[in-house]
């Protein structure tokens, strides 16, 4: 198991319910959330920068077009589909943004006492878990950008797989979350060991 360190958990009020854990969670008695999270907000950044430039596109398009009498100083050459442009512009750019947003939104990754779970989908949840004790081993993924900007990727495999079982992308603070792995892993093996000791 590889070594990493614990984190803070990232979540939101109406992401929880009374017992602490996400609403769409549903944890056994003696399961307790050790951290709560969701891709690194910068990661929807450069989309809505995308939305932004195209919604100053269509407003320049509309006051250009505005400016000039379509009928009398372009001709009627100009089909008139053309005045639509802008709308259609920053139609795309506002739909895009939201798609972009909600799937941002609606992605959960949670780390319990007993298991991983990964939550994924805007309209149906698709929600994949195992156990920690099924941990064989994992690699925390940074460029150099991610780095200096604190995200990363969690790749986990399991024990007998020999391939990638989950990947938890761009969380912030990676490290932190691969050492709160490292540890609830190490504590199961600890309670599985002295379970064995006294039977």
């Amino acid at each position: 198991m590889p070594e990493g360190c614990f984190t803070r958990r990232t979540r939101t009020m109406s992401d929880i319910n009374h017992h602490g854990a996400p609403k769409w969670l549903h944890l056994s008695t003696e399961e307790q959330v050790l951290w709560f999270g969701r891709p690194h907000w910068i990661t929807i950044l450069p989309t809505i920068f995308l939305m932004v430039i195209m919604f100053a596109i269509a407003i320049t398009g509309t006051v250009f077009l505005d400016r000039m009498d379509m009928g009398a100083t372009v001709g009627a050459n100009v089909p008139g589909w053309v005045s639509l442009l802008p709308l259609v512009i920053a139609l795309i750019g506002l739909f895009g943004g939201v798609w972009v947003f909600l799937k941002w939104r609606y992605t959960a990754y949670v780390i319990t006492s007993g298991e991983i779970y990964e939550k994924r989908g805007i309209i149906s949840q698709n929600i994949d878990h195992f156990r920690i004790e099924r941990i064989q081993n994992t690699t925390c993924d940074q460029s150099i950008i991610e780095r200096l900007l604190s995200f990363g990727d969690i790749v986990i495999y399991t024990a007998g797989s020999g391939k990638q079982d989950m990947i938890l992308d761009n969380v912030p603070n990676p490290k932190q979350v691969d050492r709160t792995l490292a540890v609830q892993y190490d504590e199961m093996k600890k309670d599985k060991q002295k379970n064995r000791t006294t039977e």
